[in-house]
């Protein structure tokens, strides 16, 4: 995943860099250097901060199935699936 996409998917579920750092176990400005694209990052880092916005997603459907299980499995499918989760809107 490239940093402009993992700086969409972070947008789309409100997370600001402050909280995407923080999941990621990264320093802010490190997250805010790679998002902006001011730095070439590692794949390591790029990894640790789309399993950042993993933990994100299915916290979000944890909290959406609570309230919601089929819009839970609609997130799920999307969240995993973001190809499929287009075709079917």
């Amino acid at each position: 995943m490239r940093p402009q996409e993992i700086a969409k998917r972070a947008h789309d579920l409100g997370l600001q860099q402050k909280a995407l750092a923080k999941l990621s176990g990264l320093h802010r400005t490190h997250v805010g250097q790679v998002l902006n694209d001011d730095l070439d990052p590692r794949q390591s880092t790029l990894d640790k901060l789309q399993e950042a916005l993993i933990g994100a997603e299915l916290e979000q459907v944890r909290r959406l199935a609570k309230l919601h299980p089929q819009a839970a499995l609609e997130a799920a499918t999307v969240a995993m699936c973001p190809q499929q989760g287009k075709a079917a809107a």
